[in-house]
């Protein structure tokens, strides 16, 4: 079965467009070499539901992808003429403009074949911007034998050019000789210059990812790797062996040097770590503590040249990064959190919905929401736990956590209608960058918020708050772009909870039951 989906359709929706406008038939392939979709003589052929959806106009074609894959485009001439080719992107959540790889002009004959290949990530195009999407001409044995260029022109050059000459990368030695452009493999000799009065104790590898002969040698050797190298020659006066900054030991030693840790005082909150001084390799771990009524807004740990280091959250407020072989400095913000949790049910709460029983798993959640006023049900004793939520049911939701404050002016969104029960909810949301609408004027108040949707605009309404923990639900490559570090603080804040067997779905629709316990997860922590 092939489906047919119109560009209006498109609101809400993130997508990567194939646009293609000549007298051409059109195959998308997978990377196993599965068909995802198809059009043979302007007629839509199969296509593989929920990945490519195929639209048709005159003589105009567009598959737009919507799953992160590695798609290859296979395109066959036939007629003669000029062919246009365009990789386009559109993220309608986000509200980001369009923007396109385009091929114009390129030559078009019966039976000539071409092909191009598109990785998608996050429902996005990779490299759309940075030239980095190829289109092929194929030989007779379909492999590629020139290369088109996006001049414009369509010009075609062929793929058999002399190879690109080796990559060189640049070596700084601060105290010695040896420095200058090497080729990859390279073996590079390094030399330190010691002053009088000194005494040589080792080299220190301040960038790259090398192996020093013998690293307490003056004259020492290594193997070029593919990026730049600083080394520095490390010495001490022979009365004293530390600078201030590094402990530096005597050459017959085979002792490593320590390196420094330093953790200034930051308003807001306290940060610790485990070790003052710790060796290249070793595990620091940092313990952050906020103060009453802040929260951790960024943790970073950068080394002596202001390169940040890759952190591990290990939870409850710990994170740890690997010593490099330089001092660090770790660095933390704290943000005053704008929202309070909610207050807590009156204790002599009646459940009033007749579909809500003592038992269900959402009992507690749908007390919450309701004693708090934040939930009412569709009547007066249903509360339809199994519906989903609609985005502005979401925004009244916040809206009356807020108290209702009064607004001023009209809502941003053209399917917002003044007067709508919801109206001043969403102006409210939008004025705090709560909603984003779907970039294209579009809120879509009747759409069925998904669980990502709900996770972002609770994300945004605690104020955007960091997490470095990775999600490690088996469909987490389903979470969209713009929801990922909503989605992970949600994840390891306890707001948003899987399905069972490692599924979170991300993109099913929340319903009100599921929408009430994040609430509850969120506001009553």
């Amino acid at each position: 079965m092939a489906y047919l989906m119109t560009r209006s359709s498109l609101a809400g929706k993130k997508a990567v467009v194939i646009h293609v406008f000549c007298p051409v038939d059109v195959e998308v392939y997978t990377p196993t070499g599965q068909l995802a979709g198809s059009i043979t003589d302007n007629v839509v052929g199969d296509a593989i539901e929920g990945k490519v959806y195929i639209y048709i106009e005159n003589d105009e074609k567009y598959l737009y992808l919507l799953d992160d894959d590695e798609y290859t485009i296979k395109l066959t001439g036939t007629d003669d003429g000029t062919m246009t080719y365009a990789v386009q992107n559109i993220d309608a959540e986000m509200g980001e403009a369009a923007v396109e790889q385009v091929f114009e002009n390129v030559v078009l004959a019966s039976g000539k074949q071409f092909a191009s290949e598109v990785k998608v990530e996050g429902g996005i195009a990779a490299g759309v911007e940075t030239q980095e999407v190829r289109l092929y001409v194929l030989d007779g044995d379909g492999e590629p034998e020139k290369e088109v260029l996006p001049d414009g022109s369509g010009t075609e050059i062929p793929i058999d050019r002399p190879p690109a000459p080796a990559r060189t990368y640049t070596v700084t030695v601060n105290g010695g000789t040896g420095g200058g452009d090497y080729e990859i493999g390279e073996d590079v000799t390094i030399t330190a210059i010691v002053p009088d009065g000194r005494r040589f104790t080792g080299w220190i590898v301040e960038e790259g990812d090398v192996t020093l002969a013998d690293p307490y040698s003056e004259v020492t050797t290594f193997t070029m790797p593919a990026g730049d190298v600083t080394v520095t020659a490390a010495w001490a006066h022979n009365s004293d062996i530390f600078d201030g900054d590094n402990w530096y030991l005597p050459v017959d030693s085979t002792t490593p040097a320590t390196y420094r840790v330093t953790v200034p005082d930051t308003p807001g909150g306290s940060v610790s770590v485990s070790l003052a001084r710790a060796e290249k390799g070793d595990t620091v771990t940092i313990t952050v503590t906020p103060d009453s009524g802040y929260r951790l807004d960024e943790l970073s740990v950068l080394d002596r040249r202001g390169n940040g280091l890759e952190l591990t959250d290990k939870g409850d407020g710990k994170y740890a990064f690997a010593m490099p072989g330089s001092a660090v400095t770790v660095s933390a913000v704290f943000r005053l959190m704008e929202h309070e949790p909610a207050a807590p049910v009156v204790p002599d709460w009646t459940n009033p919905f007749a579909d809500v029983s003592v038992s269900a798993w959402y009992y507690d959640a749908v007390k919450f929401v309701s004693g708090n006023g934040l939930m009412n049900g569709l009547d007066s004793t249903v509360f339809a736990p199994d519906a989903n939520l609609s985005r502005a049911e979401l925004a009244q939701i916040l809206y009356n956590k807020e108290g209702k404050p009064a607004v001023s002016g009209g809502s941003a969104f053209t399917d917002t209608a003044a007067g709508a029960w919801y109206a001043d909810a969403v102006t409210w949301a939008a004025a705090k960058n709560i909603v984003g609408g779907y970039g294209n004027g579009l809120f879509g108040p009747d759409d069925n918020i998904t669980r990502e949707q709900l996770a972002a605009m609770l994300w945004r309404y605690a104020g955007e708050p960091m997490s470095v923990r990775e999600i490690s639900f088996s469909d987490a490559d389903q979470i969209s772009g713009f929801a990922r570090a909503a989605v992970r603080w949600a994840v390891e804040n306890g707001v948003l909870n899987g399905k069972g067997s490692s599924i979170l779905d991300p993109r099913g629709f929340a319903t009100r039951a599921e929408a009430a316990q994040m609430l509850k997860n969120y506001l009553d922590s």
